[in-house]
């Protein structure tokens, strides 16, 4: 006895096989644009912290002007020099003389 033939609508046969299609280029689709997220939220949190970082240096290197401003012996008046020095090179701001 053969078998029945079963009878698959077009309708459904068209959903199926552009389902097969879509969803792995909308997989790809998703995760580069997860991905291209992230490299920019890493590139915004890099930045953010080299900012911070950048202001914690001019505030320890203040501190060690403002202790060596007062020196009085030629090795605390070349400290502050020191410090005034590694002050300019880092750019911190306000200019201190």
């Amino acid at each position: 006895m053969p078998g029945r033939l079963v009878h698959i609508p077009l309708w459904w046969f068209l959903v199926g096989i552009a389902t097969a299609v879509l969803t792995p280029i909308l997989t790809i689709y998703a995760s580069v644009q997860i991905s291209q997220r992230t490299i920019e939220a890493n590139e915004r949190s890099r930045a953010e912290v080299r900012v911070e970082t950048g202001l914690r240096c001019c505030r320890l290197i203040g501190s060690q002007i403002d202790v060596y401003s007062e020196a009085t012996t030629p090795v605390g008046k070349d400290a502050y020099q020191t410090w005034l020095t590694e002050y300019r090179i880092q750019g911190c701001t306000p200019e201190r003389k």
